[in-house]
């Protein structure tokens, strides 16, 4: 009798250590799921508030622009602003040269090449997709995280080089070619 009711003490005594483990793990697996969730809301809402003032400062930005003539100026208004409104560190903005290389015009830092060449596989990549490119992945001369075609007619006519940003995926695609879409139409 003696040895059943020890056997059954200890026998309770890991069912009960067994359940409060189980019942802890539980807990801070719903606690860390909680918080999960808060953070990925309170990332969603600064995307958010992000977005919409990076919207404001666009509209704020076209007539800036429009009464810019000097294409030079325009062009550094524009790697300035984009720097300043995604966070990035040494923009550069490209314009096609001579029908075949693409010519620095603008930049924040002498990163870039002075000139890329037509076969360069970013050019390649943005002739082929019409969308921008993870320069990052591609063996090219541009180094730049992201970068983003220019088209004037539907045409690449040069690109925007994005600088050094801690989130490159946190950028609104969009939101860039606005900046560019307003530059095209104060350029020409």
């Amino acid at each position: 009798a003696t040895k059943g009711a020890i056997g059954y003490h200890l026998g309770t005594t890991r069912t009960l250590t067994l359940e409060v483990a189980l019942g802890v793990a539980a807990m801070v697996a719903i606690g860390f799921g909680l918080g999960q969730k808060r953070l990925e809301r309170a990332i969603e809402a600064r995307f958010m508030r992000n977005t919409h003032a990076h919207r404001k400062a666009l509209t704020a930005l076209a007539d800036e622009l429009a009464a810019m003539e000097d294409h030079d100026q325009l062009a550094q208004a524009v790697v300035d602003r984009f720097d300043a409104l995604f966070g990035t560190r040494g923009t550069a903005l490209y314009r096609q040269d001579h029908g075949a290389d693409y010519a620095r015009i603008a930049a924040n830092d002498s990163r870039y090449p002075d000139r890329v060449a037509a076969t360069d596989v970013v050019v390649q990549q943005m002739l082929a997709t019409h969308a921008p490119v993870a320069a990052g992945d591609l063996a090219s001369q541009v180094n730049a995280p992201m970068v983003w075609p220019l088209r004037i007619r539907g045409q690449l006519s040069g690109f925007l080089a994005a600088g050094e940003h801690r989130y490159i995926e946190s950028f609104d695609p969009d939101e860039v070619t606005g900046v560019i879409e307003l530059a095209n139409a104060t350029a020409t």
